[in-house]
């Protein structure tokens, strides 16, 4: 839900700020790991946690270049 709210608030910020390339570049990311979250299977084995704990470990590693990106817009 979060990552949608933020893709959102990206999306509809003000004085065309949200036609930043950078920005837009940000809330796309946020889609892309809602989709990814969303398409994901339900864990039901420990192989299935171990899937889906790396899915959660990668988005969070590929967030570091986050903040930088919206300082850029």
């Amino acid at each position: 839900i979060r990552l949608a709210h933020r893709a959102m608030d990206l999306l509809t910020l003000p004085h065309g700020l949200n036609l930043a390339t950078p920005i837009q570049k940000v809330a796309h990311t946020y889609m892309v790991y809602l989709r990814r979250f969303v398409e994901s299977p339900e864990p039901m084995t420990p192989a299935d946690d171990d899937a889906f704990t790396e899915l959660l470990r990668s988005m969070l590693l590929d967030r570091s270049s986050i903040p930088m990106e919206i300082a850029r817009g």
